[in-house]
C-alpha cells in the first residue's frame, strides 16, 4: 500500500533590527542555526561546514537537547542571483520523520537597519504531517524569537555571530 501523501505549509515573518547584510552574514553560518534552534532542537554539528555552501549535510537531531529524534539531511541551495534588497536561502531537506522538509528563508530589506525575515516551510511526513506541522509552527516561532535574542547579544558586544 502506498503511503498517504499529505502536504502542509506555513509562513512566519518577523522584523529584525539589523541590516540585510548583517542578517545574510549570520545566516551564512551554521552556528547561527544552532543558536536560534536551541534548546528546542539541537544538531550534531560535526558534519557542518563553518559557512553554508551548496550541498547536503547529514545531522542527528535531539528534541530539548536530549531526546534523539532521528537524522535529517540539510540540502542547501543558494539563490542564483541575490539582489541588493532581497536574499533567499533554501534547505531542501528530508529526514527520518519528514520525507520533505522544504524550508526557505527570505530576507527583504526594509531600510538601512531593518529587514523582514520570513520562514516558509512545506512539509510531508505521511500520516504524521499534521503533528510535524504543529511542531514546525512552534519551532519556527521559537527560531524567530531567538533571532531577536541573538541580535540583542550581538549589539551588546563586538563579537561576530
Amino acid at each position: 500500500m502506498k503511503p498517504h501523501k499529505v502536504t502542509m505549509r506555513l509562513t512566519i515573518s518577523s522584523i529584525l533590527d539589523c541590516s540585510l547584510l548583517e542578517a545574510c552574514e549570520a545566516i551564512a553560518q551554521p552556528r547561527t542555526m544552532q543558536f536560534v534552534s536551541a534548546p528546542l532542537l539541537t544538531f550534531d554539528a560535526s558534519a557542518l561546514p563553518t559557512r553554508w555552501h551548496v550541498g547536503k549535510f547529514a545531522v542527528r537531531l535531539k528534541l530539548l537537547s536530549f531526546v534523539p529524534i532521528g537524522s535529517q539531511t540539510i540540502g542547501i541551495e543558494l539563490p542564483a542571483s541575490p539582489s541588493p534588497d532581497q536574499v533567499s536561502l533554501r534547505d531542501n531537506g528530508h529526514g527520518a520523520i519528514a520525507r520533505v522538509w522544504d524550508h526557505r528563508i527570505q530576507l527583504n530589506a526594509i531600510g538601512a537597519r531593518q529587514c523582514q525575515y520570513t520562514d516558509e516551510l512545506r512539509v510531508e511526513a505521511g500520516w504524521w504531517t499534521p503533528a510535524v506541522w504543529v511542531f514546525a509552527q512552534i519551532f519556527y516561532r521559537h527560531r524567530q524569537r531567538r533571532w531577536k535574542v541573538l541580535l540583542r547579544q550581538l549589539s551588546n558586544s563586538s563579537s561576530p555571530v
